[in-house]
């Protein structure tokens, strides 16, 4: 696992459609990338196993989490867009369900299609910001921002010769140590950690807890919660 982000930093705040790379397509890389579809991000999601690779030595075993826990409202929602009928209530009961029926059925959705790179990681680099020299000043009185003084973008190069360019990465558990080129941590690189909870299940909710805590900062709104029902 790669060392986890700095402090978290009230200026690393990115606007959407900013460019998001999510390491990792378990059950918390997808609800990573999902997530930051749903606030209008460019979201590019990774991994060399495949979809929940990690998790399929164990397809055939009960679920590692209650039922109720496998999908997040985002989740329910972005599948229940896909289908002319309502969800089915039934939630799966084994790996191999909440992988094929649920996990597989989210990357195949309007919000994450196309989005998927199954492939290993070759580097990691950070690269300098390119100047859009049609870039103008919001008024008269703004002036825009040099590129030198921005944060390096991020280049991200899988096995499979895909090259991806983002300004923010997040890293989940299933994606395993990186090859990367630069010293950690640095801004707008964030870890979501494993997190030693007592069950998978208590892990898996800390770790969504630690994907609104990441798509705050970069909104600059600490009250920014899409897991929190909406008052009427």
């Amino acid at each position: 696992m790669t060392e986890i982000d700095p402090i978290d930093d009230e200026s690393m705040t990115l606007d959407p459609p900013g460019t998001i790379v999510v390491l990792g397509a378990g059950p918390t890389g997808i609800e990573a990338a999902l997530y930051g579809r749903f606030l209008g991000y460019d979201v590019t999601l990774g991994d060399s196993h495949g979809i929940a690779g990690l998790w399929r030595s164990s397809i055939d075993d009960e679920l590692p989490v209650a039922p109720e826990q496998c999908l997040s409202p985002l989740a329910k929602s972005a599948l229940r867009a896909q289908r002319s009928e309502e969800l089915d209530i039934t939630l799966p009961t084994t790996a191999s369900a909440w992988i094929d029926d649920f996990l597989t059925a989210l990357t195949e959705t309007d919000l994450l299609r196309d989005r998927l790179v199954i492939s290993a990681v070759e580097s990691i680099d950070q690269v300098p910001v390119e100047p859009d020299p049609e870039e103008e000043p919001v008024s008269e009185d703004l002036e825009i921002v040099d590129a030198d003084q921005l944060p390096p973008d991020f280049l991200v190069t899988f096995a499979d010769g895909t090259t991806t360019k983002c300004e923010a990465v997040i890293v989940t558990p299933d994606a395993g140590e990186l090859p990367v080129t630069f010293a950690l941590p640095t801004e707008y690189w964030f870890a979501i950690d494993p997190d030693d909870q007592a069950s998978a299940g208590d892990a898996l909710l800390a770790q969504r807890r630690r994907i609104v805590q990441i798509y705050a900062i970069l909104a600059g709104r600490g009250d920014l919660d899409l897991y929190r029902p909406v008052r009427l």
